[in-house]
Formats: C-alpha cells, sequence, structure tokens
C-alpha cells in the first residue's frame, strides 16, 4: 500500500527544518536575525510538544486505569477467551503510544540539549529484564524469539536513570523485533569493557547504505534496508540523545547479516 504524500511531505519540511536549525546552530549561514527566530521557534516548539504530550498522555492515563482494573483480578474471571485477548492487545497498543508520546517530548527537549537525567547505580541486567518481559507478547506474535546472556540481579552496575534507559532498550529491543524476519531471533549480550558495559542488541537484516548511517540518528529517518520499515523514525534520534545524556555512545554493526547496535555506558563507580 502506498503512503499517503502528504505524511512525506510533512516529514521531510520537519527533516528539512531541523537541518536548517543545526546549520544555524553551529554558525553556519546564520545572521542575527535569523538567530533569533532560531531562538523563538525552538522555545515554541519545545512549549507545543509539551502540551501535546500533557493532552495525549491524560485521556490514555485514563485508558491505562480503566484496562488494568478490566484485567485485574476481581474482573477478569468473568472475560472470555476472546474478550481478555482483545484487552491485552488494547493495553500492549496503549504502551505503544505511550512510548510514542514520550519520544516526541524528548525530541523536542533534546534538540534543545536539556534533556534531564538522574544519575545513580542501575542494574543493566535488570532494566534489560523488564523491558524483555514487556516486548516478549509482540515479539510472540512474529515468531520471534529473544536470547541472551542476561539475568535479573546479575548484571553490571552502570551509571545512568533507570527510567531513561529503559527507554534506550525499548526502543532499540522493539526496533530490532519489527526488523528481524518471522521466526528470527533478536539477540541481547551484556560485556564489561574497560570502564564501560557495553549492551548490544541484533537481529538478522541486510546491511543499511552509507547515505542512511551517516543520518540514522537524526530525526525522521527510516529504511527499508535491515528490515527498519515502520514507526516514525523517531526512535534511534531518541535513543542517540539519551546515550550522549550518559556520557556514553552508540555503534552500529551491520556485517555478517545481521544489524547490531550497542551502546556503551559507564559503570558504577560509587559516588564522587
Amino acid at each position: 500500500m502506498n503512503s499517503d504524500p502528504r505524511n512525506t511531505f510533512e516529514t521531510d519540511q520537519a527533516r528539512d527544518g531541523i537541518e536548517r536549525s543545526d546549520e544555524i546552530r553551529d554558525g553556519r549561514d546564520a545572521s542575527d536575525g535569523e538567530l533569533e527566530r532560531l531562538r523563538q521557534a525552538e522555545r515554541f516548539r519545545t512549549q507545543f510538544y509539551s502540551v501535546l504530550h500533557h493532552e495525549l498522555k491524560t485521556p490514555l492515563t485514563s485508558i491505562r486505569a480503566a484496562l488494568d482494573m478490566l484485567l485485574g483480578p476481581e474482573l477478569s474471571a468473568t472475560h472470555n477467551t476472546m474478550v481478555t485477548r482483545l484487552l491485552n492487545n488494547m493495553g500492549r497498543s496503549t504502551s505503544r503510544l505511550e512510548r510514542l508520546i514520550s519520544d516526541l517530548l524528548d525530541v523536542a527537549i533534546a534538540q534543545g540539549d536539556d534533556l534531564p537525567i538522574f544519575r545513580g547505580p542501575v542494574d543493566i541486567s535488570n532494566v534489560i529484564h523488564q523491558v524483555v518481559t514487556e516486548l516478549t507478547p509482540t515479539a510472540d506474535s512474529k515468531g520471534v524469539f529473544i536470547a541472551g546472556g542476561w539475568r535479573g540481579g546479575d548484571g553490571p552496575m552502570v551509571t545512568g536513570d533507570e527510567i531513561r534507559l529503559q527507554q534506550i532498550m525499548a526502543n532499540l529491543l522493539s526496533n530490532a523485533i519489527k526488523a528481524s524476519p518471522d521466526c528470527g531471533p533478536v539477540l541481547i549480550d551484556i560485556a564489561e569493557v574497560s570502564a564501560n558495559a557495553e549492551i548490544s542488541v541484533a537481529n538478522r537484516g541486510e546491511p543499511l547504505d552509507q547515505e542512511l548511517k551517516d543520518r540514522l540518528f537524526e530525526p525522521f529517518q527510516k529504511s527499508a534496508a535491515g528490515g527498519y520499515r515502520a514507526g516514525t523514525g523517531l526512535g534511534l534520534s531518541v535513543v542517540n540523545s539519551l546515550v550522549a545524556a550518559h556520557d556514553g555512545r552508540i555503534d552500529l554493526d551491520d556485517s555478517g547479516g545481521q544489524v547490531k547496535f550497542t551502546i556503551v555506558i559507564p559503570l558504577w563507580r560509587g559516588q564522587n
């Protein structure tokens, strides 16, 4: 099915606007008037996304509360199998919408270099365990199996924000599940290297074009290569911003018939 050309036009406009903002922010081809207009536009953009986040999040919170009640022990026994399956599907869709709304706000904040991070010791294996538990039903629906050498409570302690690290892993794992061929594996690995933890998420896939790889972590970038077709193109941009805010980095390896993203996060070394 062909996509709506209006969506392509709007996405191109958004990307062009971000590119122009980057040029001006870097001091390239910028007049004083343009700099002031950029500051005003960035303030408006952040305010707009903040209001949008609130207005969308409020009804979703009510939907989530109603679903939790319907799936709770008091009412779930009254449902037949079909109703329970539909409610679970609604719950997963609500979770995806919640993540998307958070991603939209984080992209806006990250563009202004003001992404809040609360640092502390985090067991990265617990983070992975929670995210895998949440996304296993999605993987099961595609016949994708998630494998790896982690166990909750038995991983390296990293320096970071647990909620943000969950957001990073949820984006990477969700992308890998979408991109993986049906009945294919998604592999998660954790390693301690020097003063860092390296966490990788890999799925089977074809190499990405070099032009795309150069821009993959910018907003609104999507590709049919490697299976990365679905979504808004915000996820990897959010991941990149969050990893950078943790004083880390993200690497891509698309050789050997797989697409593997590896995030490198400093280990916890105690309170300075």
